[in-house]
């Protein structure tokens, strides 16, 4: 698979797994076949075995500011060819009555535009993988043999199950199985030129009609990946190709020579540490990890500043006010504070984490979240600092305070019980109340967006809320909505 390096830019080709090699004298029998696309499942479970559990339960990422934060990992595009897409699909790959994977379009009309070519149903998910489960669990009865064969023909499908089934949102809910190979860009364009000038113009003709499965997908399916993806250029496999290209010759010295298995695998590894290694040093290394001992000081003394400092940094007039103090005192602020009570798998280890970090890996940071007041009222607002003193005694959270907004006149959104929101500013004052509450106040952290209907009608769709003047009346008019599809913490 490829990585990409967030820090240098670069894309690296990376070694997941090694699938051992068949030998081929046994693949030329029809058990031969089955023993190849089981093994190939089997490599794929135990490849991605943990993201696909963590896709249902989800799984606990540590951030490197610290904290910890719930994620569900999704499976969204696998860019390969068509042959490896069939075979990741557990699909027969040629020879079948239907050979496209997204629709049921027969081999004989794949070009046409009738019910059975271009026009074609989409293949079911749900239909496709159930029939794979029932031959695989299939017994050896008088008959299963024929009966197994006439499900494969039905649905020109392998007798195995793919791997990727059980990754959440693949074979359930929205099944986006076979719509996860992007559209092979590379390819198709060199298949769209030659339909243009041989294929369309020449070829079909003089020798007849031509029925290949890329051009059907050309013909029948982009303006699916429009739809999905937006555009034709995720699923290009021009640079997998271009990264096989460094491993191909060690492939053909050491290919089909079976004694030398373990040897070519401790060698392709230490050979790719070594090219690693030298483009860091021609790249320029990457700034050590800090150290855990590091992390913890940061996050227990933060950064010392006066409340005057702060009132001018963030852009909090009144802080002073609202904390009780003068400009002149000095206070230690945080970018972020653990609330709540650990959550269940977690219990006794982490609690939740409420940010508010003017810059967190180059961007702002600042969540919204639920809280009480000492009046008992409950509020929504944006933490804007966190405070403390050097003993970790006193520990405060500066939230801006938002109230409720009228509702447009048929808003889907409002439709949908998400709360509309402004600024709570006083009606004879020009600046946003400041709240300073405690972590026992915070009741939960919620997913805030704005009202992008509201904010293109008054700016036009292409100023973004940062580019904004940040004037009274600005301030007036910005509306947020709660987003009620996001799961709070």
């Amino acid at each position: 698979m490829r990585i990409v390096n967030i820090r240098l830019k670069t894309i690296r080709w990376v070694t997941v797994a090694y699938i051992p090699q068949v030998v081929p004298a046994v693949l030329s029998s029809t058990k031969g076949n089955e023993v190849r696309v089981e093994l190939l499942q089997r490599i794929l479970f135990l490849v991605f075995r943990s993201c696909i559990k963590a896709s249902h339960t989800g799984s606990f990422l540590d951030l490197p500011g610290g904290g910890e934060v719930r994620v569900s990992p999704r499976a969204l595009l696998y860019v390969c060819d068509q042959k490896e897409e069939r075979a990741v699909m557990c699909l027969k790959s040629s020879g079948c009555q239907y050979p496209c994977t997204l629709c049921m379009c027969e081999k004989g009309a794949a070009c046409t535009d009738k019910k059975q070519g271009l026009q074609a149903r989409r293949r079911s998910v749900r239909a496709t993988v159930e029939a794979q489960l029932s031959n695989a669990s299939m017994g050896q009865f008088w008959g299963a043999a024929a009966q197994r064969q006439e499900i494969e023909m039905a649905h020109s499908l392998n007798s195995v199950p793919p791997a990727l089934a059980a990754w959440a949102g693949l074979a359930n809910g929205p099944e986006l199985l076979y719509d996860l190979p992007g559209f092979d860009r590379l390819h198709a364009k060199v298949l769209a030129v030659r339909a243009k000038d041989w294929v369309l113009e020449h070829y079909q003709p003089l020798l007849g009609p031509c029925h290949n499965t890329k051009l059907h997908r050309l013909a029948a399916h982009v303006m699916d990946e429009f739809r999905l993806r937006g555009n034709l250029y995720d699923g290009d496999t021009g640079l997998n190709e271009s990264l096989h290209k460094r491993v191909k010759l060690a492939y053909k010295m050491t290919n089909r020579k079976r004694a030398l298995f373990l040897e070519q695998l401790v060698l392709v590894e230490q050979a790719a540490h070594a090219l690693c290694d030298d483009m860091c040093d021609v790249e320029g290394d990457e700034p050590p990890p800090a150290r855990p001992s590091d992390l913890r000081r940061l996050r227990k003394m933060g950064k010392r500043c006066t409340v005057a400092e702060l009132i001018r940094r963030r852009d909090l007039p009144g802080l002073d006010v609202a904390l009780g103090l003068s400009q002149g005192t000095t206070v230690l602020t945080s970018a972020e504070l653990f609330f709540g009570d650990p959550t269940t798998p977690r219990a006794g280890r982490t609690k939740k984490t409420l940010r508010a970090a003017p810059e967190f890996h180059g961007s702002p940071w600042f969540d919204w979240l639920e809280y009480r007041t000492s009046d008992g009222r409950t509020h929504v607002g944006r933490a804007e600092v966190v405070l403390h003193n050097h003993a970790g005694t006193w520990q405060r959270v500066v939230v801006k305070r938002a109230e409720s907004a009228a509702a447009e006149p048929g808003c889907v959104l409002s439709a949908y019980k998400c709360q509309r929101l402004r600024w709570s500013i006083p009606v004879d004052g020009m600046d946003v109340r400041l709240d300073v509450i405690t972590a026992q106040d915070v009741l939960r952290v919620v997913v805030v967006e704005f009202d992008w209907e509201d904010l293109c009608s008054r700016h036009g769709p292409t100023k973004m809320p940062d580019a904004l003047p940040q004037t009274a009346a600005e301030v007036r008019a910005a509306r947020f909505f709660t987003n009620v599809f996001a799961p709070s913490v």
